[in-house]
């Protein structure tokens, strides 16, 4: 008689399905971001507001390398990455707001597979369960090169 193995799953395979969930949820309102920007070019009145307001999508993780920032809770949010950034990653990336000393917001979004993991956890922990708070602790991003591009991390400030 052949014992049944009983498949268990390794906890970074239970984060992916969790951010699936999500990325599932959060992919309703895929739209609220671009339509954001939209809004603020259709409502913008010279020249330069529309060609600023058109620079207002998120930025990117490796901006924050160095930069002190707060996360702001209630603002993350998952999604599934296009296909051509799905091979070596997790196949999803994340969005949030976060606040640097200067008290400026910033929309960020990124993909790198350690920082989804860490802001997966994060999220666990209750680090984006206030909204509109920022976190009351001080983040930063580090990163290295590596053979097969830039590693990212978050790292405490």
């Amino acid at each position: 008689m052949a014992k049944e193995v009983a498949e268990t799953k390794r906890p970074y395979e239970v984060a992916l399905q969790e951010i699936d969930g999500r990325a599932a949820l959060d992919e309703g309102d895929s739209f609220g971001i671009a339509a954001e920007v939209a809004d603020k070019i259709m409502s913008a009145e010279t020249l330069e507001g529309v060609i600023e307001a058109a620079e207002q999508g998120p930025e990117d993780l490796e901006f924050f390398t160095g930069t002190s920032f707060q996360f702001i809770g209630g603002s993350l949010r998952w999604s599934h990455a296009a296909e051509q950034f799905r091979e070596g990653g997790t196949g999803y990336y994340a969005v949030f707001k976060v606040v640097d000393m200067k008290g400026t917001e910033h929309l960020v979004s990124t993909g790198a597979t350690n920082v989804v993991f860490q802001l997966r956890k994060m999220e666990k922990l209750g680090v984006f369960d206030e909204i509109d708070v920022a976190y009351p602790t001080y983040f930063t991003v580090k990163s290295r090169p590596t053979g097969k591009g830039t590693l990212y991390r978050i790292s405490f400030a």
